[in-house]
């Protein structure tokens, strides 16, 4: 049994994204307009084709057996400077069909097509296969408007800091907090400046050569690991009057695998008291990602602010300080038990799942299993969907998901069938059971 969620989104937009229940090739798709111009995206690895107009494809697929579950999976499109697509392993069926199916459903006539020779080998010997009804790429669609951005003028002036105001902490403090009046605008101001301002070390980290990473060597040299990062946050914090501790520890980052140990400590972060309750921040990781090239680390800028004001409840699953007190959870944990955590992406509690439960759930079952969740383009937040990655057959499951810019959303079953879920004023839902 397996399936897959995919979302149609606002042209005028690069929305992108889908969602994929159980063991299917995973496939997303955009519509959107640059220069006039309508442009399609599909996903590869990393790589840029044609201005980022027309992207090369690829198919990936997961196969997990199981006698009575199946699993789902919840995933998405970056678009940035190409498509990264991570995810999955290749399987040797292929289903060049789901091409021809996604764009008849996706790409306008005056599009580029998909040359026969981008399409990867494994995708190009499968059997055709309909979908249960076209979409009209044509069709108006009145989108509801997307969430207000409450950090919007706190952003902007953190971006336009003047370089005359970067020349000491005491000066940069002062213009930071100029427009902010609480303590969270105030930790913004920081996490949007650093993101903005600083670039990651990749050379440093690449030779464990270790540069001037005090708080006052990043401000000037302007590049940093995880620890210049946090050290400039918390001075900058200080500063300011923030109730702000410096958090060195382990983490399940980048090169991390499942069931990986920890010899030593790997990230440092930071952890703020708002509304008297402790947070986590992580102004490295909201900068930007990073990717293994030819074994060495390269790192791109782009700007998350998934790991500012993060609950700790979702933070302990790819965060665990080396003095289990600044986890700032309970019960309390050790770095074995740490280790032995499922790995749940943040995009998961992104979504809009429950950190608390999942963290109660994952110390009472061991072996628990939580969707794999990738990084969406467009606002969508799960109003209501399974938990937990594996599902009983024969067993309905009801799923709600508020979409405000999406046209519509899919589930393609094993055979290629599409179920489509109901829309109502950017919220969609469907019933799933046995496909």
């Amino acid at each position: 049994m397996h399936g897959l969620w995919a979302f149609r989104c606002n042209p005028s937009r690069a929305d992108a994204g889908r969602v994929i229940c159980a063991d299917v090739e995973m496939i997303g798709a955009s519509r959107y307009q640059q220069d006039d111009a309508s442009c399609w995206s599909e996903c590869e690895h990393s790589k840029q084709m044609k201005e980022n107009l027309t992207f090369n494809a690829r198919t990936i697929m997961s196969r997990m057996r199981k006698r009575s579950l199946f699993h789902y999976v919840v995933g998405g499109i970056f678009l940035a400077a190409g498509v990264t697509f991570i995810i999955g392993a290749l399987q040797s069926q292929s289903l060049e069909s789901r091409w021809a199916d996604i764009r008849s459903q996706f790409l306008p006539s005056t599009a580029a097509p998909i040359e026969e020779a981008e399409i990867p080998r494994e995708v190009r010997s499968s059997t055709k296969k309909k979908t249960s009804r076209p979409v009209d790429s044509n069709e108006q669609v009145e989108f509801l408007p997307l969430p207000a951005e409450p950090f919007a003028v706190i952003d902007k002036h953190a971006r336009e800091c003047p370089k005359t105001y970067e020349s000491d902490i005491e000066t940069l403090a002062m213009y930071l907090q100029k427009v902010a009046t609480t303590d969270l605008e105030k930790a913004r101001s920081i996490y949007v400046w650093l993101s903005e301002r600083i670039s990651y070390d990749d050379r440093g980290f690449n030779s464990n050569l270790n540069g001037d990473y005090s708080a006052l060597g990043v401000l000037k040299y302007r590049t940093a690991v995880c620890e210049g990062f946090s050290n400039l946050y918390y001075a900058l914090g200080k500063q300011m009057g923030l109730p702000i501790e410096k958090v060195s520890g382990y983490s399940k980052g980048y090169s991390y695998r499942p069931g990986q140990r920890f010899s030593r400590p790997d990230h440092a972060w930071n952890v703020i008291k708002i509304n008297d309750q402790w947070r986590v921040f992580d102004a490295t990781w909201g900068r930007g990602y990073g990717r293994n090239v030819g074994g060495k680390l390269v790192s791109t800028k782009k700007f998350s602010d998934s790991w500012f004001d993060v609950d700790p409840y979702e933070a302990i699953f790819t965060h665990f300080p080396e003095d289990p007190m600044f986890a700032n959870v309970e019960p309390q944990i050790d770095l074995n038990i740490f280790q032995e955590l499922p790995y749940i992406r943040k995009e998961y509690f992104d979504l809009g799942f429950d950190g608390h439960q999942a963290y109660k759930d994952a110390l009472a079952n061991q072996g628990i299993r939580f969707p794999d969740c990738y990084a969406l383009n467009t606002y969508v937040r799960i109003n209501t969907a399974p938990k937990l990655s594996q599902l009983e057959l024969h067993t309905p499951y009801y799923f709600e998901l508020n979409v405000p810019r999406g046209i519509s959303v899919a589930l393609i079953d094993a055979k290629g069938h599409w179920k489509y879920f109901d829309p109502l004023k950017g919220v969609f839902k469907l019933t799933y059971g046995h496909l």
